[in-house]
């Protein structure tokens, strides 16, 4: 007997329309309070400043910190591009230079989601890999999918690989090994070695299937080669010969000091990534990624599930081995991983949730509440406490004396006194004593917006004019500031003070 047309109907509307849902959650997850928080004091505002630079000073090859090439930041430039071009649209702001690292999680949560839906198992496992990739608390975070950091671009080009090569090994069709050398060229543009990571992992699974010979005979393999080695070559030769010294210290800070030494004491024992997944760095999924993988190892070797199964656990461990034996060890390095366990939890649930509907649920009714309630379980839980996280870090990042000066300088009522400022960091912890990229990348947006004011920072107190108007932020500030001035308070806001120099003390 023929199903009735409003069964097709919906069944067709269900199987177009099954990604609106991840509308609404990757807007709270991804955009939500973009520029709400203060720019991070290391990683973030470095790249933030250099962003800045670069569009004032036009050297597109040179990443530079203080107008001098920055050789702490041996990364290569793609994501200072985008973020230079982000800020010329859209102007000096944390959510615009955040924009990139945004667009480029909601792209892959997006390639997550359609990957899934296409060999995992329907429209219900791109729903459900797109959801736990999401709330996931390894990916919405504080340098990956919220900061202007390296990790969401990585990713990005990391998990195309394994799933170009995945697409490769189901069907042989060249242009799945173009994007796999396409995406390898650009994860070393992004973040260098570390592009470079879940590879060793694939050509285990390519070797493991017997696939190794008949791709080194396909053409297309030679090309994908050129496509992964020739733009990286070409520019890494074009940085050294633009300022030499470039190299030596990318050698000496990510391969050995990442790998081979400890930078900056980050330093932890070998199961340490394993310790922080287990204090649900996936969050609340983690119970459920078990049950998927459960699921999947179970099945033929012939399904695509399982196949993809299997790869997802030669990438993903080989990658873990790699960060877990390196020397430098931080939060965020595991975040390749997430994509992939969202992944098998996607076709893992959805075979699941089929074994279930074969077994012979009462009605359809039933079936859709039953489905209800295993994404309210996991996916409900894991967004009110991932907000909840963030809303904490907001509040601790504003809290935070030498992060507020971008608040303050914004606020006309601060800088009404005159032209001429002077902007005077001072801190107690010895790391950020004379450093703040936050302040420089703050001058700097406020030297653009008003281009006949200037704005100068200083770490040290010594050799200011009287008549000066100094900005201070913070008790430390203005403790060594009042030491070598009579000064007199012009306006005041927070833990902020604007005051003009009287003379010497």
């Amino acid at each position: 007997m023929n199903r009735p047309i409003k069964d097709v109907l919906r069944h067709r509307v269900l199987a177009a329309w099954w990604w609106l849902a991840l509308v609404p959650m990757a807007w709270f997850s991804l955009f939500w309070r973009l520029g709400a928080q203060p720019l991070q004091n290391w990683d973030e505002a470095r790249l933030a400043v250099s962003a800045a630079e670069m569009l004032q000073s036009h050297r597109w090859l040179v990443v530079s910190f203080q107008q001098k090439p920055d050789l702490w930041n041996t990364k290569p430039p793609l994501l200072v591009w985008l973020q230079a071009l982000s800020l010329h649209t859209f102007g000096y702001s944390e959510w615009a230079f955040r924009l990139p690292t945004a667009l480029a999680a909601l792209a892959l949560t997006g390639l997550v989601a359609a990957f899934a839906r296409r060999w995992l198992g329907g429209p219900l496992a791109g729903l459900l890999a797109g959801l736990a990739l999401l709330s996931s608390k390894g990916f919405v975070t504080q340098h990956v999918a919220r900061s202007g950091d390296y990790e969401a671009l990585l990713l990005l080009f990391t998990t195309a690989q394994v799933l170009a090569a995945f697409a490769w090994l189901q069907t042989r069709r060249p242009r799945y090994l173009l994007l796999l050398g396409a995406a390898v060229g650009l994860a070393v543009l992004t973040k260098s070695v570390a592009g470079l990571f879940l590879l060793p992992g694939i050509a285990i699974e390519i070797v493991r299937r017997g696939r190794l010979l008949p791709l080194l005979r396909q053409p297309a393999t030679w090309v994908a080669a050129g496509l992964a080695l020739v733009p990286p070559l070409l520019w890494y030769a074009a940085r050294e010969q633009a300022a030499p010294g470039y190299l030596q210290a990318v050698w000496q800070n990510e391969l050995g000091g990442r790998l081979l030494g400890t930078l900056e004491q980050h330093d932890f024992p070998w199961y340490w990534y394993l310790t922080s997944f287990v204090n649900q760095q996936f969050l609340l999924w983690t119970p459920w990624v078990l049950a998927a993988g459960w699921a999947l190892a179970r099945r033929p070797g012939q399904r695509p599930a399982h196949r993809f199964l299997t790869l997802a656990a030669w990438a993903g461990g080989v990658f873990m081995l790699i960060i877990s034996l390196a020397s430098t060890k931080l939060a965020w390095y595991d975040a390749p991983l997430y994509p992939l366990l969202a992944l098998v939890l996607g076709g893992g649930l959805a075979l699941l949730a089929r074994r279930v509907s074969a077994a012979g649920l009462p009605t359809a009714r039933a079936q859709a509440w039953r489905g209800a309630l295993l994404l309210a379980l996991a996916v409900v839980p894991s967004v009110i406490a991932g907000q909840r996280r963030l809303a904490k870090e907001y509040a601790r990042r504003y809290a935070e004396a030498e992060l507020s000066y971008g608040r303050y300088l914004s606020n006309p009522a601060a800088t009404a006194a005159g032209t001429h400022f002077t902007v005077l960091h001072r801190s107690f912890v010895a790391d950020t004593r004379s450093y703040n990229a936050p302040l420089e990348f703050y001058a700097l947006a406020f030297q653009h917006q008003h281009r006949q004011d200037t704005v100068d920072v200083r770490y040290e107190p010594a050799r200011l004019p009287a008549g000066r108007v100094v900005l201070v932020c913070g008790t430390t500030a203005q403790a060594a500031l009042g030491q070598h001035y009579r000064t007199r308070l012009l306006y005041a806001a927070d833990s902020c003070q604007t005051l003009r120099i009287e003379g010497p003390r």
